[in-house]
């Protein structure tokens, strides 16, 4: 049984819950998540099951979706309700039109600091851990991407909004940015996960359902690896390199703008042969090197450098 489970992860429940909760009921040697939620959170958490662990960097791909309600005029410490407020302003003089011009100058590339309270790890120590400590470290901004926000409805201190976002966005953080451009502060009230890439809350189920109905929910592996290839980019081999898949280490001679480390699908004649991790680029040769990390089609990887990553949970 090796496959994908959606669930609805409830609030008050951390990932960890939800992982031990479903592996003991199937019995399962592995299971981890793609992708933590805050307990606070609700909504889409997608869980690797047995052998599908190997291959989470295949799966947790996509942007993420999100429906959300800041309140304005509080600022916390965790950026959410979770944590103590720090600072109050009033919020009398903001109206719709405010929030909306806001809210549209977050679309695009924006760059984000990091909350503390959060699990990214500055010197090989969570920051949340450092934050409980009551530690604040200075922590560099990273860019993600917000592809759309859609606000909802407004009922004055509360703003409800959607947001399409790259994977690694902090909506505490864009919650309070929102807040700070407003000047009045803010902090996330609720938050719920509508999507993780290709998995959505239409397909999840309940972490305390009996083990039938979780394994009737189970996507198999390739089927869910099959969902990925869509949102990765893709590299065509020739005839010649696509016989070569399943030997490993891969030369292709390309015009070239991955990212090292990136994953990317091996095409021939429209067929997903398998996916590779983008090594580095030889100038003189024009050529890149990929390590091939999954076979679909030919058989098992041989000689791949690359070992599958490992994953959280139980």
């Amino acid at each position: 049984m090796d496959g994908i489970i959606v669930v609805d992860k409830p609030s008050d429940w951390t990932s960890h819950d939800v992982v031990a909760k479903v592996k003991r009921s199937l019995k399962a040697r592995k299971v981890g998540h793609l992708g933590t939620l805050d307990p606070a959170a609700t909504g889409v958490l997608p869980l690797v099951v047995n052998g599908a662990t190997k291959y989470a960097r295949f799966l947790d791909v996509g942007g993420k979706g999100y429906e959300a309600i800041l309140k304005l005029g509080e600022t916390t410490d965790t950026q959410d309700g979770e944590g103590s407020v720090v600072e109050r302003a009033d919020v009398g003089d903001i109206d719709g039109a405010d929030i909306k011009e806001v809210l549209k100058t977050f679309v695009g590339k924006i760059e984000q600091v990091p909350p503390m309270y959060s699990s990214v790890k500055q010197g090989g120590v969570p920051l949340y851990k450092l934050a409980r400590k009551g530690v604040t470290v200075e922590r560099p901004a990273k860019e993600v991407e917000i592809y759309s926000i859609e606000l909802k409805s407004i009922e004055l201190p509360y703003v409800d909004f959607s947001v399409e976002c790259s994977r690694g966005t902090y909506i505490r953080t864009l919650s309070a940015d929102v807040g700070q451009s407003l000047g009045c502060g803010a902090h996330l009230h609720r938050l719920r996960r509508t999507r993780s890439g290709s998995f959505t809350e239409e397909e999840a189920v309940d972490p305390t359902s009996g083990k039938e109905e979780l394994e009737a929910a189970l996507i198999p592996l390739e089927a869910a690896l099959g969902r990925s290839t869509t949102l990765m980019s893709g590299v065509d081999l020739d005839d010649t390199t696509a016989s070569r898949v399943k030997c490993g280490p891969l030369w292709v001679k390309l015009v070239c703008t991955f990212k090292v480390g990136e994953v990317v699908r091996l095409m021939h004649n429209s067929v997903v042969l398998g996916f590779a991790e983008f090594v580095g680029r030889d100038e003189a040769t024009e050529k890149s090197q990929f390590n091939v990390v999954k076979v679909l089609f030919g058989g098992v990887v041989r000689s791949s450098s690359l070992k599958p990553d490992k994953v959280s949970g139980a």
